[in-house]
C-alpha cells in the first residue's frame, strides 16, 4: 500500500512539473512564477501551489465575502451591515446564537461558474479550489475571534449537507462531501458523512425563494449516534439559510453543543 501511494505521489508530482496548468476561469496558462494571488496582512495570503489552478488576475477578480474594508457578520455572513459586539449584526445578537457562519465568496457570475462546473459537470478541480478558498477564510475567521481576544477553536467534525439517495444516484457524488474531503486535508478536521439523511424532493435550485423558506423540517433527519461538542455544516451556496438552519437545529437537538456553518459562496 505504501509503495503504491509513493508511486502515485511521484506520478502526480511529475505531471505537475511537466503538464502546463490552465486557469479554471479564463483557460490561460498559469506561469510557474505566479505570486500569491491575494496578499492581505490581516487575513494571510492564499498561495498558489500545484493544486490551485487559477491565475492571479482571476483570483483577484473573485469577490471574497469578507474583507477588512467590508467585513461580514460572524453570525450570518452577510455584508454591508452595522456590526457591533463580537462582529455580529443586530439580528444575530438578538437571536443569541454562538454559531459562526463563514463564506469564502460572494455569489456572482465567477463563483457561480465554479460552483456549477463542480456540481453538474464533474468539475473536481473547481471543487478543490473552492474548498481551499473556504479553508483560507475559515482560518481567518477563527483566528480573529472577538470573544476573548484569542483564536476560536475549530470544530471537531465536518457534516456535509446530504443529498437524497435518488439525487446521489443520478449525480454520482455529493458536492458537499467532496468539499469536506479537501477541508479535512487542509484543516485536519475529520468528516462525518453518515450523520444526516435527506428525503427525496424537489431540488433547492428548482424552488422559488418563498418555497425555500418553507422547506419542511422533516426533509432531514439525524442518522448517526455519535455526538460532538462542536461541528460545522458544509454546503456549497448559502441563500436563505433554511436548509442549514434545519440541519443545525436537528444536530443541536441530538446533543451537539455548537453548530457552525461553512459555505463556498453567500448570496448577497
Amino acid at each position: 500500500m505504501d509503495s503504491s501511494r509513493k508511486f502515485k505521489s511521484a506520478l502526480l508530482q511529475t505531471l505537475a512539473r511537466t503538464v502546463p496548468r490552465a486557469c479554471l476561469l479564463c483557460d490561460q496558462r498559469i506561469a510557474d512564477t505566479t505570486q500569491p494571488a491575494r496578499q492581505r496582512a490581516e487575513e494571510g495570503a492564499i498561495h498558489h501551489d500545484r493544486r490551485l489552478h487559477v491565475c492571479d488576475f482571476c483570483c483577484n477578480a473573485l469577490r471574497f465575502n469578507h474583507s477588512p474594508k467590508q467585513p461580514a457578520c460572524r453570525g450570518c455572513a452577510k455584508t454591508g451591515l452595522v456590526l457591533v459586539g463580537e462582529g455580529r449584526c443586530g439580528r444575530c445578537i438578538l437571536s443569541n446564537t454562538s454559531s459562526v457562519v463563514v463564506a469564502a465568496l460572494q455569489y456572482d457570475h465567477l463563483s457561480r461558474h465554479l460552483i456549477h462546473r463542480f456540481k453538474f459537470h464533474h468539475g473536481f478541480a473547481e471543487g478543490v479550489l473552492l474548498a481551499q478558498l473556504l479553508a483560507a477564510e475559515v482560518r481567518t475567521a477563527y483566528q480573529q475571534s472577538h470573544r476573548h481576544e484569542q483564536p476560536d477553536k475549530l470544530p471537531d467534525a465536518l457534516v456535509p449537507v446530504p443529498l437524497s439517495r435518488l439525487n446521489l444516484t443520478f449525480r454520482g457524488y455529493n458536492q458537499a462531501a467532496l468539499l469536506c474531503r479537501t477541508l479535512e486535508r487542509e484543516l485536519g478536521i475529520p468528516k462525518q458523512i453518515g450523520l444526516m439523511r435527506r428525503k427525496h424532493g424537489k431540488p433547492q435550485r428548482h424552488r422559488s425563494l418563498s418555497e425555500r423558506k418553507r422547506l419542511p423540517v422533516q426533509t432531514f433527519s439525524v442518522s448517526g449516534q455519535r455526538q460532538y461538542n462542536h461541528v460545522a455544516i458544509i454546503d456549497d451556496v448559502l441563500t436563505t439559510g433554511r436548509t442549514t438552519e434545519i440541519i443545525k437545529q436537528l444536530l443541536l437537538q441530538a446533543g451537539h453543543q455548537r453548530v457552525d456553518i461553512w459555505c463556498t459562496a453567500r448570496v448577497v
